[in-house]
């Protein structure tokens, strides 16, 4: 009899459960995420045609929105803060991920002028926001990041994202806005001939923002191998077998083609037997 007035009870706990589940949330119930998407978009629709001081374009920033979003980046790091347009765009999307932004702004009035836009945006609890000269402070910055945002003088460009590519994790982005102005803005040219060089670098620019914002995504690239480890991994017989027969014909082997002998073999070239062919030369 007690079991079954225990198996009653339990039953009863689902359905109501179940009963609570089906009802749908009302307005003063919303979730902190829901709140968070309602104010900030609020203010950016209150503030639209207000950014000045060289602040990111609407496009721009859902362009760096959907980059975190998409990426689940936490970890995101803008430079040049501004009056803080690109930063709520940023911290938006990272309050989605879990995530946090360091900003950084060397101009008083333009540093003090985000805070507050980010106090009524509602996202100050997402943003580091730094008043400091950028050029000092990055490379100081430990990291790691696994977004960062270049917008500031074009002519640093190139010095930032050397600054920040050894902090950057792999997987992760270094975007930078205005790269599609070449011919009159100085720096552009050579941060993307830069970023376009380095080998562990893929860089793309995205086509939905007019001012043009590149992507350069951190991608894993095999190491090399050292001499040392090429030598252990070399086929002792054929490797002595070929250097002696090209002592005997030609000049003695440099390093380079030493390691190209210790390639063919580590890749099985002559593992038939064609070494002992290869080298029945007459006497």
């Amino acid at each position: 009899r007690i079991m079954k007035t225990l198996l009653r009870c339990l039953s009863a706990v689902a359905v109501m459960s179940l009963l609570l589940q089906s009802i749908p949330l009302s307005s003063g119930q919303s979730t902190q995420a829901e709140e968070i998407d309602s104010k900030v978009q609020a203010f950016l629709d209150t503030h639209q045609y207000q950014w000045r001081y060289e602040n990111v374009a609407e496009e721009d920033g859902k362009v760096l929105f959907d980059l975190i979003v998409e990426n689940k980046y936490t970890r995101a790091l803008d430079i040049g803060t501004s009056t803080g347009h690109s930063a709520i765009w940023i911290a938006w999307a990272l309050s989605k991920t879990g995530g946090r932004l360091v900003t950084v702004e060397i101009d008083e009035y333009r540093h003090n002028k985000a805070l507050e836009n980010f106090k009524k945006a509602g996202l100050s609890e997402f943003i580091d926001a730094r008043r400091a000269d950028a050029h000092e402070l990055v490379p100081q910055l430990e990291g790691p990041f696994d977004f960062i945002f270049i917008d500031a003088d074009k002519n640093w460009y190139t010095d930032y994202a050397k600054a920040v590519l050894p902090k950057l994790e792999t997987g992760g982005c270094i975007t930078a806005r205005n790269v599609r102005n070449l011919f009159y803005m100085r720096g552009i040219r050579e941060f993307l001939d830069y970023v376009k060089s380095v080998p562990e670098l893929e860089t793309m620019i995205d086509e939905k923002s007019r001012s043009g914002i590149s992507i350069s995504y951190k991608k894993e690239i095999a190491k090399k191998e050292d001499r040392s480890t090429l030598k252990q991994r070399r086929n002792p017989g054929l490797l002595s077998g070929i250097t002696a027969c090209h002592h005997r014909f030609f000049l003695p082997f440099n390093d380079d083609q030493r390691d190209v002998v210790a390639l063919w073999s580590a890749a099985g070239k002559f593992g038939d037997g064609s070494q002992d062919r290869a080298l029945d030369l007459p006497g």
